[in-house]
């Protein structure tokens, strides 16, 4: 009797756990595919297929997205983390960085190896903005990436996926140009030397130009509004007054629309300053 109640205890064990198992698996979000099974196919078409990244310019379509997939493993996992994030965003950034390998391997080289890891992140990183908003930060991303690269990496290979594929991205040099010319206006105003705007303003202009939300916006409002987060982080005399006296110059009134996407710009800039400055600290 001692061994039949054992058994009927061990099955009852076994039927809770199956219970709740099932229980987890019908709360969890409904997936637009099975992480799994795309993986073991994509796995089963590389290993039948026998393919090498040095022929990917030679794959069918076919094959380069179940090469992709087979070696994007990774960012399931981070759509898997971030459960508002679908795996509609992870195809968007596999057809990305498909598209940037065809175009890279034509014109420039095939990327492979760690320059290919850092691609694949910055393709993600692309597809969470275009499709699902900057709910998740940059350093979330290289956290889950398990530090195998690092910010400037994405910066650049950000930079050069847009480059090679032909879309817009704002120029650091052009920001700045803009950037110098509002500056002119400071100097002429007598209220102090612009010398100290420098090293702030540099950085400013660099975080803007890798950025993809300052996308949206004209590069003379990213200059400008990278003066003004300039001036207040450096804490220059009467910085207020000054960025009023300029938005006057400029003939932008201060309750006007041009004047509001100016301060949204600032605020943008001003929350990526204090982030990248306490990141630098710790």
């Amino acid at each position: 009797m001692s061994r039949q109640r054992q058994q009927q205890q061990g099955q009852q064990e076994q039927q809770e756990q199956q219970e709740e198992q099932d229980e987890q698996q019908e709360q969890m979000p409904a997936r637009p595919e099975q992480r799994n099974q795309v993986h073991d196919q994509a796995r089963q078409d590389v290993q039948q297929d026998g393919l090498q990244v040095q022929n990917f310019l030679e794959f069918t379509p076919r094959q380069q997205h179940a090469w992709l997939r087979a070696r994007c493993d990774w960012c399931f996992a981070v759509a898997d983390h971030f459960q508002p994030m679908t795996y509609t965003t992870v195809e968007i950034a596999i057809n990305m960085l498909c598209d940037y390998m065809m175009h890279s391997g034509r014109l420039h080289e095939l990327p492979m190896g760690h320059v290919l890891r850092c691609s694949t992140a910055a393709s993600l990183r692309i597809a969470m903005l275009l499709n699902e908003g900057n709910y998740m930060t940059l350093q979330q991303l290289i956290q889950i990436g398990q530090h195998r690269f690092i910010e400037d990496e994405i910066f650049e290979s950000v930079f050069h996926i847009y480059q090679c594929l032909g879309q817009d991205i704002l120029s650091p040099e052009t920001i700045e140009s803009h950037a110098y010319n509002y500056l002119v206006f400071l100097e002429s105003d007598g209220n102090g030397s612009i010398a100290d705007l420098w090293q702030p303003l540099r950085r400013l202009v660099r975080l803007a130009s890798r950025d993809l939300l300052f996308l949206q916006y004209p590069a003379q409002k990213v200059g400008l509004a990278a003066v003004v987060v300039a001036l207040r982080i450096n804490n220059a005399n009467g910085w207020e007054t000054r960025t009023m006296a300029l938005l006057r110059a400029l003939n932008i009134e201060e309750y006007s629309t041009e004047a509001a996407i100016v301060s949204e710009i600032g605020s943008r800039l001003l929350a990526l300053h204090h982030r990248y400055t306490n990141a630098d600290e710790m």
